[in-house]
């Protein structure tokens, strides 16, 4: 079993009980008072309860469960790992009581803009049925990941949290929600070097031109009609946005450090903003209006440029000599391909690739 990395101690074997996929119905009773971690995925457990000995746990999997609340943790003040991943909660009030509570045992005056409550590191919160009320998050000030995937956040839910209060962060995950404007994130700090806002209503890329730290960013399955916003980003090495209604790629050119740009899926006609991305291993632009390999052009002398897919565009799919003729065009112009699409590129296929060809000469 692997286990998470605590911050301090090492884990022993004895340490960890694993009871997943049995059902339990309820939280074991008897579980020993030395237990770092404690797996209980998919049990059928309902409420969190019977934890109030367990003051060394560090790590807690409860994921696919029908849990409704974040109630019963307000002892594990050691915890630092939750996943609660596809189960049914509707709020996260309780982190907000103990929160407040934790403030009022310590006869201290509560200051929200000072909590640090439990030391989460990692949380999870996926596939459950959380809405705009996440103000409670902003309490977590040690977290460092948060995933928060297919729930019913709107533009309102992430303008609730203090992102500046998390000062940690280094991985944000926001897809698959109802997501309009994100121009909230403007208070992340810039330890951020993942955010993931797929699959929502996304109409402009706004509030994130600050996080110098950021290396992956996914505005995959959105409404962007323009990829304005993104040019700032200058440490990016993955870029992710297909799916979406731009008709150019501008934004991307000074965007140097990236090794992977997916532009799949979008109105794109040209590729020239990418001639000056000489670290590009892998392109992603199928489905696109590319007719022919004149599109080509801007990838010529990109010297790391390992990956083209470009399935789907009319370059492909209208290709005189079928698909053996589109993949022999494009290796003739751009000879040091070792993938086209999903397939890798073969022998015989270098072999084909007229030797006189001159966008083979220097």
């Amino acid at each position: 079993m692997e286990h998470f990395k605590h911050s301090e101690e090492e884990v022993k074997e004895e340490d960890v009980v694993d009871e997943s996929y049995t059902p339990k119905y309820t939280i074991p009773t008897d579980l020993p008072s030395t237990l770092v971690e404690l797996h209980l995925t998919s049990t059928r457990i309902s409420n969190i309860e019977h934890l109030e000995h367990l003051t060394r746990l560090k790590k807690l999997v409860l994921r696919q469960n029908t849990i409704t609340a974040l109630d019963g943790l307000s002892s594990l003040t050691t915890l630092e790992y939750l996943d609660v991943y596809d189960n049914k909660l509707t709020t996260l009030e309780p982190l907000e009581k103990m929160s407040k509570l934790a403030w009022v045992s310590s006869n201290l005056t509560f200051q929200p803009e000072c909590v640090t409550f439990l030391p989460f590191r990692y949380l999870d919160m996926s596939f459950n049925n959380l809405k705009d009320h996440l103000s409670p998050i902003s309490y977590l000030t040690s977290l460092s990941e948060l995933y928060l995937i297919h729930n019913h956040i709107h533009t309102k839910g992430v303008e609730a949290v203090d992102w500046k209060a998390l000062a940690r962060l280094s991985i944000l995950e926001l897809g698959d929600n109802k997501i309009r404007q994100i121009s909230a994130l403007s208070s992340l700090h810039s330890t951020l070097t993942s955010l993931w806002l797929g699959k929502n209503k996304i109409e402009k890329v706004e509030g994130i031109s600050h996080l110098q730290g950021l290396q992956r960013l996914s505005i995959q399955n959105n409404r962007l009609t323009s990829f304005a916003g993104v040019e700032g980003l200058t440490n990016l090495e993955e870029l992710y946005l297909s799916h979406n209604g731009a008709k150019a790629a501008d934004g991307v050119e000074s965007l140097t450090a990236l090794t992977t740009l997916d532009l799949s899926h979008n109105f794109i006609a040209s590729l020239l903003p990418l001639s000056t991305l000489k670290n590009l291993d892998e392109v992603w632009a199928s489905f696109n209006p590319f007719e022919s390999t004149d599109v080509l052009q801007p990838l010529k002398h990109l010297p790391k440029l390992t990956v083209l897919y470009l399935e789907g565009s009319p370059l492909q799919t209208e290709a005189d000599k079928g698909r053996l003729g589109y993949r022999v065009s494009v290796l003739s112009s751009l000879p040091d391909l070792s993938y086209i699409d999903a397939d890798p590129v073969t022998d015989g296929e270098r072999g084909m690739v007229p030797k006189g060809d001159p966008s083979l000469q220097q």
